[in-house]
């Protein structure tokens, strides 16, 4: 399993959200931003700059101050 780390957008040394991901996965930051919205975790202040999240359910996610860039 490999560490994910989601990190604030401000201060990097912030970890917003953290989670496992399986050996294999593709697209790493992708499957960590889905679970996060699973959980309902708050994903606000992230930085998802550069993440690629094509097709994501990303329904009900809280974004709010989230670098998206």
């Amino acid at each position: 399993m490999a560490k994910v780390q989601i990190k604030n957008r401000y201060d990097p040394n912030v970890v917003v959200y953290e989670c496992e991901a399986p050996e294999g996965t593709q697209n790493t930051m992708k499957f960590a931003i889905e679970k996060a919205v699973a959980e309902k975790a708050n994903l606000g202040g992230a930085n998802l700059g550069g993440a690629y999240l094509g097709g994501a359910n990303l329904g009900g996610a809280n974004l709010g101050g989230a670098n998206l860039g």
